[in-house]
C-alpha cells in the first residue's frame, strides 16, 4: 500500500527540554482497505506528560505491480 496524508492535527501541550530526547507511541486505530487512522503521542521522560498528540487520517492505495515498477518491501 501507498499512503498519503489526508489530515494531520498536532496539539501542542507543553513545551519539551531541548537537552532531552523525544519518544512517541503510536496506535493504528483503524486500518480499513481506503483510509487509515493513527493516534501519537509524543513525550520525554513520562507517557502521562505528554508534550504532543497528533491525529492522522491516511488514504491508502494499493499499487499494482507493472514490468517498470519494483516491488516494494
Amino acid at each position: 500500500h501507498i499512503a498519503s496524508t489526508v489530515d494531520l492535527r498536532v496539539d501542542y501541550l507543553r513545551p519539551g527540554n531541548v537537552d532531552a530526547d523525544l519518544y512517541a507511541r503510536a496506535r493504528v486505530l483503524r486500518a480499513g482497505n481506503r483510509v487509515a487512522v493513527t493516534h501519537t503521542v509524543v513525550y520525554q521522560a513520562d507517557l502521562d506528560e505528554p508534550i504532543a498528540t497528533a491525529s492522522a487520517v491516511y488514504n491508502m492505495v494499493t499499487r499494482k505491480q507493472t514490468p517498470s515498477t519494483p516491488e516494494v518491501t
